[in-house]
Order: C-alpha cells, then sequence, then structure tokens
C-alpha cells in the first residue's frame, strides 16, 4: 500500500468501521480514484465521498467512472491535474485568448485622458476611476 497500483490487483484491508477506512486513505497521498462499496448505506457513501479528495470516485462499480466521455476524469495534488474526456479535456487543453479591437468612434474625445502622456487632470481622474494602484 505504499506505491500507486496499475494492475488487475484490489487490495482489501480489513476496519473496524467506515471513519477507520477514511483514517487510511488520508494519511497518503491524495488517490487518482476513490471507490466506495456501501450498498445502501447512505451514511457510509457519503462520508466517504465527502471527506476524500480525489480525482474521481465510483460507488459500487470499479473504473466504470473513467469510461463516460460525458463526465471529467483527471487527479488533484500528486495525482495529477486538469481533467480530460468530452468537454472538460477539450477546455482543459485549450487557451481562451481574450482579445480587445477598439474602433475609434466621434465620442473618443470624452475620453481622451486615459491616454499617455497623462495629465494631472488625467491622474485625478484615472485614480478615482481605478484607485490609486492604476
Amino acid at each position: 500500500m505504499d506505491e500507486e497500483i496499475f494492475g488487475p490487483i484490489l487490495p482489501i484491508i480489513a476496519v473496524p468501521s467506515v471513519d477507520d477506512a477514511v483514517a487510511i486513505v488520508l494519511n497518503r497521498p491524495k488517490p487518482l480514484a476513490s471507490y466506495v462499496f456501501a450498498g445502501r448505506t447512505t451514511s457510509a457513501r457519503r462520508k466517504v465521498l465527502s471527506k476524500i479528495s480525489s480525482g474521481s470516485a465510483c460507488v459500487n462499480d470499479a473504473t466504470v467512472q473513467v469510461l463516460s466521455p460525458d463526465i471529467p476524469f483527471g487527479g488533484v495534488g500528486p495525482a495529477g491535474m486538469g481533467n480530460y474526456h468530452g468537454y472538460e479535456g477539450f477546455m482543459c487543453f485549450s487557451h481562451a485568448k481574450s482579445v480587445y479591437h477598439h474602433h475609434a468612434t466621434h465620442l473618443d474625445f470624452l475620453t481622451w485622458f486615459r491616454y499617455p502622456p497623462f495629465s494631472g487632470f488625467a491622474e485625478f481622474v484615472l485614480g478615482i476611476v481605478m484607485g490609486k494602484s492604476w
């Protein structure tokens, strides 16, 4: 239980309670995925899902969350960062570039003070509008 498992091995550890199981997981690096087999016990399921931070989670099954192209899959912390699959994958590996293009209008004379060189009046107005940090 000291290394990540990439293979058809499922370690089973007997623990006295759900709290003990959560404590074992919380004492290790964040997992890529977490799985809880709790039958219809909503309190155990809720406790595990709310206390354990992982890239994804699956309840009463194993690894099927990876198969869906409609939900994100990815890690947190040492298990990785970002999500892939479907829309989330596209957004993760894309960069939205914002571009503002100013078109001169006949009203530009009203805001002449926002362009350098700044006069004392421009500094006064910009200080009011933008605060002292401009």
